[in-house]
């Protein structure tokens, strides 16, 4: 049985999953397109949602490489640069 730190963090992440979907799904079709942040490079709602998508992914594989002892993110790690070419390849992956 997990802990009750662990349940409460499943809880977290299931509602704030739940409420995601919930607002994902509300948006019209022009919705998604709306721009959250100005350039460059603009980031409208899909972008956003790519991004949380694609981090998670990442996110996930830092966490699974810390609990195996490694040391999660690699050194020189860039941030910046990382956000930067996961919405290109969004966009590309968009365009196909």
């Amino acid at each position: 049985m997990a802990s009750e730190r662990v349940e409460s963090l499943i809880g977290k992440l299931e509602k704030g999953g739940l409420k995601t979907r919930e607002m994902n799904g509300s948006l019209a079709a022009d919705e998604w397109n709306r721009i959250l942040y100005d350039g460059p490079p603009g980031w409208n709602v899909r972008d956003l949602l790519a991004h949380v998508v694609s981090a998670e992914r990442r996110l996930l594989q830092i966490a699974q490489d810390v609990a195996a002892g490694g040391p999660g993110a690699p050194i020189g790690f860039d941030l910046e640069a990382f956000t930067a070419e996961e919405q290109s390849v969004g966009r590309r992956d968009a365009l196909k």
